[in-house]
């Protein structure tokens, strides 16, 4: 069944983080991860990318961090970017969003095309990037080939599991960084109503 609630949809993008021979006592207390999972289609092949953070706040500061650090990896001559994001309004569909596109087509030199997908529209490449990645990581962990207890720790599993995902991880302090860096804050603090 579907989550329902933003909330649930929310927690559902958080990876719970495993150990393989964990106590009871350790399940209730697993540590959590974010996983921001995008499939970007240029050159004629899909380029699947996660992004995983620590930080699990999945507010308008990290969404704009994660397409920020997006925009920065595609090749220089694109000349227009269709976003089709399949999350909850909290993180997508708000105005606050909307009002850092300029910003962003502004930076990047790029036209911008945001499209919404409607709610529980299905599974699409973005859920299988992050569900077999999620699976390759805890293989890792079930072989004891790897202890997972951070993004940083989820990332080098990743990388040991040979997942053909581009993986990066970004900091909470990053995502204030970016933020800051273009002065967001003030950017939603004017978005209309």
């Amino acid at each position: 069944m579907a989550p329902t609630t933003a909330a649930e949809r929310q927690r559902k993008r958080r990876e719970k983080l495993k150990q393989e021979d964990e106590i009871q006592s350790a399940h209730w207390q697993q540590h959590q991860v974010s996983i921001f999972t995008a499939a970007l289609y240029y050159s004629g092949f899909i380029h699947p990318v996660a992004l995983v953070s620590d930080c699990l706040y999945h507010a308008k500061e990290a969404v704009i961090c994660y397409i920020l650090y997006l925009l920065d990896n595609i090749p220089s001559n694109i000349q227009q970017v269709e976003i089709w994001p399949d999350g909850p309004s909290s993180q997508f569909k708000n105005r606050f969003v909307a009002a850092s596109l300029n910003v962003l087509e502004e930076k990047y030199s790029v036209n911008i095309i945001w499209n919404y997908f409607a709610t529980f529209h299905g599974k699409g490449p973005v859920d299988g990037i992050g569900g077999s990645l999620k699976r390759q990581v805890f293989n890792q962990v079930k072989k004891r080939k790897c202890l997972v207890v951070n993004a940083a720790d989820f990332l080098q599993a990743a990388k040991v599991a040979g997942a053909n995902i581009h993986i990066q991880e970004i900091s909470e302090a990053n995502i204030n960084e970016r933020n800051l860096a273009l002065n967001m804050q003030q950017v939603w603090n004017n978005s209309p109503l």
